[in-house]
């Protein structure tokens, strides 16, 4: 089946792709990956360091759950803490989590651990920040100083936690934290592969197929972007502007494809602002990074612009909801009904936090409500999916023989009717989608007259050899069928439905001659033939694709009675029927 969108549909996910490894390449190649972790010796010592810290004046404080309003710091002047280590801790491991803090580590005033120069993070204002610095062991007085700076965020600045330890315990303790989102991280790239084979695989029979191709491409993206928004990602790259920023992209990146799939979705023939709006936010995602990247307006900035388109396009996903929902009143279950009505709660979380960052003015990126739509939607779009693809396996299991049957001609091998008839209806109510669609009837002549003479036997033998030379001809461009006793039709919906088409003809015609000139052959075989052609956007042999399939029945009975008149070895074989 080759839809009319179909180019434009593959072009947005390779945009989507792209812009995604573009923003991660540009990331790699403008940030600077930090220096590194050492996990250090195991001891069995425990050193109590959240105690005991000093300020500038003097004070001394506890600086676990330290929690300071973030106007009450500079970006530029550091609030300092201090504190001196009189004993031999040789490759100890310093760590300290925090939230919305720049903080720089110095012991004996050299610089260890630097998040950002004279405290400045112009590209995030919330980040979450995993420090490990290893002491050194060259003498045993030790000063270590820390320069804590605030960002643009307007809330709430905190250490969570400072420990001194060994590198290899808080590794294994934060490997363990970040576990259960790998793990779900891993099984959305698993579902997500399945549904990208079930998709392709389907593309062609079922209308979920695309839906499932693009919300494989979704899944994909946001099971990289959970993986990311670990403390396990800011340990391994221990860079928070970069961790924080491809986690961002990757969301944003996501955007493109998750439109594209409930456009797909959505069970309605065109929507063309649901195309516009996944277009124009595969464009987005590249161009927010290449603003950013040349330092011309920094991605927070732009975030909020993202933030409303994200709103716009909610709104136009959930008034086809409403419109599709409003249609198929009393037609679905309310189980079919939860992928849908999610839409609408996801976009009141979308507008939730855009109404929090409007609110505050800056400083608000943690995207929560959105992340929380956005893995709502994946996770009820995900068990309607699967379960739809279980019924399906279980349908085929049962009723997989019976159905072959039922859709197939005993005798030829090709579909029958009823598949015929499935298939017609299908692309009639469907023909919008389609460039062209083209039908060629067939009819075998002298069918009765063989019968009469050579008996059953070669009248089946007669029908199969059309049935066969039908098919070599037109079976590898489109689907073909036996509608009656000596009637065939051929259906063919290529985007260049009139080029194959001539020369399928052309084909078929010289496997005809190629039969009738065998001495041996059992009879001579004449196929009348006539064809004509949908066109959505215009010269078109008809309104419908009925009104093209009685053009093209009119073609063929011309051309049956020409083969007739020229052919008919005796009076009853003139005799068109």
């Amino acid at each position: 089946m080759e839809k009319r969108y179909s180019k434009l549909n593959i072009a947005i996910m390779i945009c989507v792709l792209t812009a995604v490894l573009v923003s991660v390449v540009v990331s790699f190649a403008s940030i600077p990956l930090g220096q590194g972790i050492n996990v250090g010796k195991k001891t069995d010592e425990k050193i109590d360091f959240s105690e005991k810290w000093t300020t500038e004046s003097d004070l001394t404080v506890n600086i676990n759950s330290f929690t300071v309003k973030a106007d009450s710091l500079s970006r530029t002047e550091p609030y300092v803490l201090r504190k001196t280590i009189d004993k031999d801790i040789d490759k100890e491991t310093l760590y300290i989590h925090s939230r919305n803090a720049v903080i720089n580590v110095y012991i004996n005033d050299e610089p260890v651990h630097t998040t950002a120069v004279n405290g400045m993070v112009k590209e995030l204002s919330e980040f979450e920040n995993f420090i490990f610095v290893s002491i050194p062991g060259n003498n045993v007085r030790k000063n270590i100083r820390l320069d804590i700076y605030r960002t643009d965020c307007i809330g709430e600045l905190f250490i969570d936690e400072v420990r001194l330890c060994s590198g290899s315990d808080i590794m294994r303790e934060l490997v363990m934290i970040s576990a259960a989102p790998v793990v779900i991280g891993i099984l959305l790239i698993v579902i997500s592969i399945a549904l990208l084979i079930y998709g392709i695989a389907t593309r062609k029979k079922l209308e979920s197929g695309m839906s499932s191709v693009y919300f494989s491409v979704f899944m994909l993206l946001m099971a990289f972007a959970v993986m990311f928004d670990t403390p396990l990602s800011h340990i391994v790259l221990n860079n928070p502007v970069f961790t924080e920023k491809c986690f961002k992209i990757i969301l944003i990146a996501s955007t493109p494809a998750f439109i594209a799939f409930i456009d797909s979705f959505i069970e309605t023939e065109h929507f063309y602002p649901m195309k516009i709006l996944s277009i124009v936010s595969a464009a987005i995602v590249p161009l927010f990074c290449l603003l950013d990247s040349f330092d011309i307006v920094h991605f927070e900035v732009l975030g909020v612009f993202w933030r409303i388109f994200l709103v716009i396009a909610g709104a136009v996903m959930t008034f086809e909801t409403a419109k599709f929902l409003s249609s198929s009143r009393g037609t679905l279950s309310p189980y079919k009904k939860l992928p849908y009505i999610f839409l609408y709660v996801f976009e009141g979380l979308v507008i939730i936090d855009l109404v929090i960052y409007i609110q505050r003015t800056s400083g608000y990126d943690d995207l929560f409500f959105t992340r929380i739509g956005l893995l709502f939607m994946s996770a009820v779009t995900v068990i309607s999916r699967f379960r739809e693809i279980l019924d399906m396996i279980k349908l085929g299991v049962q009723a997989g023989k019976i159905g072959k049957i039922a859709f197939t001609d005993a005798n030829t091998g090709i579909g029958n009717v009823a598949a015929f008839r499935s298939k017609f209806d299908d692309l009639e109510l469907k023909r919008t989608n389609y460039k062209y669609i083209a039908v060629i009837q067939f009819d075998v002549n002298n069918l009765k007259v063989i019968n009469d003479t050579k008996g059953h036997e070669a009248g089946d033998l007669l029908i199969k050899r059309a049935a066969g030379i039908i098919n070599l001809a037109f079976g590898n461009i489109g689907t073909c069928y036996r509608t009656g006793g000596d009637e065939f039709v051929a259906l063919v919906t290529s985007e260049s439905a009139p080029i194959v088409c001539e020369e399928a003809i052309d084909k078929f015609n010289r496997a005809i001659d190629k039969f009738n000139n065998d001495p041996e052959r059992p009879f001579d075989l004449r196929i009348a033939h006539g064809v004509a052609y949908y066109r959505s956007d215009g010269d078109s042999d008809g309104t419908s694709l009925k009104d093209v399939h009685k053009v093209a029945d009119e073609r063929m009975y011309n051309n049956k009675k020409m083969l007739k008149a020229r052919y008919a070895k005796s009076p009853e074989e003139a005799v068109v029927r």
